[in-house]
């Protein structure tokens, strides 16, 4: 522990991560070893999306210190450039209090952004960004093919369901005439660390757990329907004045718009959010098996967040045991 700079807990959605990290950052709290943590969640960002995003509950909050969540309004634009500024300013932070950042979360972009660096970004274009999103969802994997065929690198990284990374990779030739796989990576800030002074782990549950997992979670975020709290929240965004795009990509946002306008019923809006959340799972899953040099724990069918969050103490306090995923 004594040489190590930074940890990362990745996940797919409805893992139970937040929780897990939660117990995990008290638990090496009390051995001495002082922790606080930083969301690595595209939609955590928002703020007022507590229930929408599943952001750390109060109960978490009161066993950990937790940031990178609600850090900007739902009707602003986020980018990776600006999370991997922020959260290495954080994580400096907390190295001068004599802690360690644990970074928490699923969303990929960030991770590798963090981890790999960033490539400069070209100017954006909107109007073909929305005519290649469009194009990916009636054909992905046609647009994955004809991602293939001008940038075999990045087609190589990128699974066909992966809407953004491909829509990004083809306007991002389209404006520079430079295949993304062949730009040069660097560091958007100097505090990266070696990547021996970090520990990346993982957590998995049985795929049949994790579908009940999405279930149970979108019942419980749509609860009460035009009623409920969660959709309360995105009324109360929306009169605010609304959705920036990617807020607007939450899971669940379109789901409560839809309730809200008397455009689905409440089981028709469960099923749709159960349906979106597993395909991003399963998305989440494909990506996390590519990845090399991540401890993976995978966890017992109705293991609880306590034995799950001890798992993981005992791997951080064991030497390094990467390995491929065998999910």
């Amino acid at each position: 522990m004594t040489d190590l700079q930074e940890i990362f807990l990745l996940g797919p959605t409805a893992a139970g991560k937040d929780c897990i990290a939660s117990l995990l950052a008290e638990a090496l709290d009390r051995s001495g070893s002082r922790v606080e943590l930083l969301a690595m969640d595209s939609m955590k960002v928002y703020r007022g999306l507590d229930l929408i995003s599943d952001a750390p509950t109060p109960l978490d909050r009161e066993v950990a210190r937790w940031h990178m969540t609600g850090v900007v309004e739902c009707q602003a634009s986020y980018s990776v450039a600006r999370y991997v500024e922020e959260s290495r300013a954080v994580a400096t932070e907390i190295r001068a209090r004599g802690a360690m950042p644990i970074w928490v979360g699923g969303t990929t972009l960030y991770y590798r952004a963090l981890v790999d660096g960033l490539v400069p970004s070209p100017p954006a274009d909107p109007e073909l960004r929305d005519r290649l999103t469009a194009q990916h969802e009636s054909d992905p994997e046609g647009l994955h093919r004809r991602l293939a065929e001008v940038d075999p690198r990045t087609a190589a990284r990128v699974h066909p369901n992966d809407c953004r990374r491909i829509v990004r990779a083809l306007e991002h030739l389209h404006l520079t005439g430079r295949p993304l796989g062949e730009e040069a990576i660097s560091w958007s800030s100097g505090d990266a660390g070696p990547a021996g002074a970090r520990r990346v782990l993982g957590i998995m549950p049985p795929w049949a757990e994790l579908r009940e997992r999405i279930e149970s979670r979108a019942a419980i975020i749509l609860a009460g329907g035009v009623d409920g709290p969660a959709v309360a929240e995105v009324a109360a965004i929306q009169r605010a004045g609304g959705f920036s795009r990617q807020a607007a990509a939450a899971l669940g946002v379109a789901e409560a718009l839809a309730l809200l306008a008397g455009d689905l019923d409440l089981a028709s809006a469960c099923a749709e959010l159960t349906r979106r959340t597993r395909r991003l799972a399963k998305a989440q899953r494909t990506w996390f098996r590519s990845l090399q040099g991540v401890e993976w724990v995978l966890l017992d069918p109705a293991m609880s967040a306590e034995a799950a969050a001890d798992r993981l103490l005992q791997r951080i306090r064991s030497p390094a045991q990467p390995a491929p995923a065998t999910f």
